[in-house]
């Protein structure tokens, strides 16, 4: 479960870095 929310965090941080 820990990978998954960590895998999660990485993704919305991408997400993030992306709209900028």
């Amino acid at each position: 479960m820990l990978k998954d929310i960590r895998m999660n965090a990485s993704y919305l941080v991408q997400h993030q870095l992306g709209k900028m």
